[in-house]
């Protein structure tokens, strides 16, 4: 369903409803408190210590989302990539006008994959 988380105790998959009715497509987290989810229509939430906040990140569809910290994490999508400095997001120029699919990060190092086999890396 949209919206709508799967996760797994170590046993079972259950569904953790976000209150979203968004479809969500990307996931990424270091743990069970500091989680991210995003998706259609830029809608971005963070699972932290405290719940469940809100990080939307405009008319943006979410396909991918990694993270070096909970202060620096990267969004990819239709419209290049976005980075979350803790505070807002921010363009990440990118060298291509192509969807940037999926988002990983590795220490300081960024890398990416879009259409037509674009493969993108950002280094500092």
């Amino acid at each position: 369903d949209s919206g709508t988380l799967i996760q797994y105790n170590g046993t079972n998959w259950t569904g953790v409803l976000t209150g979203k009715t968004t479809r969500l497509q990307a996931v990424w987290g270091t743990g069970p408190k500091d989680l991210w989810a995003g998706g259609d229509q830029g809608e971005i939430v963070y699972y932290g210590p405290n719940g469940a906040r809100d990080r939307k990140l405009g008319n943006f569809m979410v396909l991918g989302l990694t993270g070096v910290s909970s202060s620096e994490i990267y969004a990819s999508g239709w419209q290049g990539m976005f980075k979350w400095d803790g505070t807002t997001w921010k363009n990440v120029p990118v060298v291509t006008d192509m969807w940037v699919s999926s988002v990983f990060a590795q220490g300081s190092e960024i890398w990416a994959t879009g259409t037509n086999g674009a493969l993108l890396r950002k280094t500092p």
